[in-house]
Parts: structure tokens; C-alpha cells; sequence
């Protein structure tokens, strides 16, 4: 076993009091209101959310993203559905150009 460490009393009676300025918190949030849609570059969003937002574009907005999300869902399903199984093919091709391989396939 290892001999007690003296720095180990030293690190539990340490303290460390910071001193935080009185309006530390609503300065931080000025220069993030301030700051942050400037250097994110991100006005133009805010701008595109205000317009779809508004309450006449609700329903419009609504049926967009269905119509968007059930045909996006419909390519993925067709596509995994429908995909050629090579091995499949390759036999297929083969019964096609030789006969006697119709028998052989069936075996």
C-alpha cells in the first residue's frame, strides 16, 4: 500500500472563491443576442421561420411536409422492394439460352 500523499490534506482544505461582477449574466446574454446572428449568419432563417410560421401557412406548411415525407417513404420502400437479385438473374440467363439447364435449376 502506498504511503499517505501530504498534497492529499493540502486538496481538500483548498477552496476557491471566485469573484463574479454584478451584471456578469446580463452581459454575457447582450453579446449573445448581439453577437450570435451575425457571426452564425443565420438572419435568413430566422426570416424564412417568421414567414412559415405565420398562421395562414400552418396547414399549407403541413401538408407539404406530409406529402414530402410519405413520398420520400414510398421511394425508399420501392427501391429496397424491387432491387434484382443477381443470383437470380444470372440463373434465369442461364435456363434462358440453355436449355437443358431448366432441369438442372430444379434439382
Amino acid at each position: 500500500m502506498n504511503p499517505p500523499d501530504p498534497l492529499d490534506s493540502l486538496l481538500k482544505n483548498w477552496s476557491v472563491e471566485p469573484e463574479i461582477p454584478s451584471r456578469f449574466q446580463a452581459d454575457v446574454w447582450n453579446r449573445i443576442s448581439v453577437e450570435a446572428p451575425e457571426s452564425l449568419g443565420i438572419d435568413w432563417l430566422d426570416r424564412l421561420l417568421d414567414f412559415a410560421l405565420e398562421k395562414k401557412w400552418h396547414t399549407a406548411l403541413s401538408l407539404f411536409l406530409v406529402a414530402i415525407t410519405g413520398l420520400g417513404l414510398a421511394y425508399l420502400g420501392s427501391s429496397a422492394s424491387h432491387r434484382p437479385d443477381p443470383h437470380r438473374m444470372a440463373q434465369s440467363y442461364a435456363q434462358f439460352i440453355d436449355p437443358a439447364a431448366r432441369h438442372q435449376g430444379n434439382e
